[in-house]
């Protein structure tokens, strides 16, 4: 953040008030905004281990079950077959 708030402060400071705004603003809960984050880095699109790791262990500690985590990954896989499946059918 230092370096993009040299290259562009304005910038910079919104996509950090962007980024952050789900823990700030009140409207969903700690545990929600975790379980989505863990569809957002476990999809096909994102594939971002570190991030679903460390998502899960944030829901944990907000009382995420280890059945919510599952349905979200589960979740996330159907994301994977459907991509797939809708590339395999344009050919």
């Amino acid at each position: 953040m230092n370096q993009l708030r040299e290259w562009d402060p304005a910038w910079a400071e919104q996509y950090l008030n962007m980024t952050t705004n789900p823990w700030k603003n009140g409207i969903l809960d700690i545990k929600t905004i975790e379980l989505i984050c863990i569809g957002l880095n476990a999809a096909c699109t994102n594939l971002q281990a570190d991030g679903t790791r460390r998502h899960i262990r944030t829901a944990l500690v907000a009382g995420a079950t280890q059945d919510e985590i599952l349905m979200i990954l589960k979740m996330a896989s159907v994301m994977s077959i459907h991509s797939c499946s809708l590339g395999s059918s344009a050919h």
